[in-house]
């Protein structure tokens, strides 16, 4: 109750009190002056009286609308700790069954559980079994040389540091997730949203990403980059359905994790019981790697679309001999290219036509085309002026961490 009304209901209560021992004197009653007043106090106590049980009630009935609020609020936190606690289950079983798997084919070793956790977080005996190469030897390196991003502070290292470095991430809680915005072109407007691993050396330097997947790949060991980053593309789905946002969340994961189905069992299951979250989900697969093992593929992939799961393929560049039957039919609703390779590949009116036939095609198999790596404004004035449906780059958006 406001202040104000306070007062005019006290005025009101108090000018009756004083009008009653004015007036009783001048009454039939022929009250004398003492009693009269004394009358009208007993008035003015019982109208504060009255005042004072109505402001409680109102105060009581604000309360209840209040606890009954932070009840709601309660109900709602406690349902989404619940969802998240599936999540990190789902994850951390996927992680547990993946080294449990590998473990077992080198040695009948069991993987403790840290009970102070309660199971949520890897210890280091586990963490030492994710990072155990299935492939080559751990010394030794992958076998074939790996593709080297130009510019990168960390370009000098060896596969076998690159390698070694990677697992000391692993170990020490070092594989992180960024994001990035995706946008429609040339409107901008946000469409998904870009999960991508971030590996830290031991200090703190990002390993270059094409490298360390490439290592983790030949080595065994890109299981442990991929379930951290498909725990973060499911967090970030769930945070656009707090914001009200309907955007997609697109992030990368190894066809040799795709393909194992003992330790991606939970993440299918979880999925298939969150429907609204698979509908969001884009997992992006290497072209190449997946045309050359479409076959395998196809299980592991049939089984997530049908908790609503799309796909990726990232290629080089757009290639007019793409099999996009195949795509359409596994699912495949968008081809990533980078940029500048777009912008090379258009620079001839016969380049040009070939691109833009190839780009009719995936139009009829109702596949989009997303143009990555745009970093300045120059490059995206050549990409508008090509047959692009989506953009992503740091021209965008800030890169942060997931």
């Amino acid at each position: 109750m406001s202040l104000i009304r306070h007062i005019l209901i006290a005025a009101l209560y108090g000018a009756v009190a004083i009008a009653t021992a004015l007036t009783l004197p001048y009454t039939p009653l022929a009250l004398d002056r003492a009693t009269a007043i004394m009358i009208g106090a007993g008035v003015l106590m019982f109208g504060a009286v009255l005042h004072e049980v109505y402001s409680r009630q109102v105060r009581e009935t604000l309360l209840r609308e209040e606890l009954t609020a932070l009840a709601a609020d309660r109900d709602a936190v406690l349902t989404e700790l619940s969802r998240a606690r599936s999540e990190v289950k789902a994850i951390h079983a996927h992680l547990t069954g993946w080294a449990a798997d590998r473990q077992a084919e080198r040695a009948a070793v069991s993987v403790p559980v840290d009970p102070h956790t309660g199971g949520a977080r890897i210890d280091l005996d586990l963490t030492d079994a994710l990072v155990q190469p299935t492939g080559p030897a751990a010394t030794d390196g992958p076998t074939h040389p790996s593709a080297h991003p130009s510019g990168h502070p960390l370009d000098g290292l060896s596969d076998a540091s690159i390698l070694e470095q990677t697992r000391a991430a692993v170990r020490h809680d070092r594989i992180l997730a960024t994001v990035h915005p995706g946008v429609s072109l040339p409107q901008r407007k946000l469409r998904f949203l870009v999960v991508r691993p971030k590996v830290l050396a031991e200090d703190r330097t990002e390993l270059p990403l094409p490298r360390v997947r490439a290592v983790a790949e030949a080595s065994g060991l890109v299981g442990a980059l991929d379930g951290p980053v498909t725990f973060r593309a499911i967090q970030q789905v769930r945070e656009s359905f707090k914001r009200g946002r309907t955007v997609s969340v697109l992030f990368p994961l190894s066809p040799a994790t795709l393909q194992d189905t003992t330790a991606f069992r939970e993440t299918w299951e979880f999925l298939a019981e969150n429907p609204e979250i698979g509908q969001r989900l884009v997992i992006e697969l290497p072209g190449h790697a997946w045309q050359t093992d479409e076959r395998a593929l196809r299980l592991p992939m049939d089984r997530l679309a049908q908790s609503g799961v799309r796909y990726c393929l990232r290629y080089p560049d757009l290639n007019p001999t793409l099999p996009v039957e195949a795509m359409q039919t596994a699912w495949v609703r968008l081809v990533r290219i980078p940029g500048a390779a777009l912008i090379e590949q258009a620079d001839s009116d016969a380049a040009l036509a070939i691109l833009e036939e190839t780009r009719d095609a995936l139009d009829r198999a109702a596949i989009d085309l997303i143009a990555a790596d745009l970093d300045d404004e120059a490059g995206l004035r050549d990409i508008l002026d090509l047959p692009v449906d989506f953009g992503e780059g740091r021209l965008f958006g800030p890169v942060r961490e997931a």
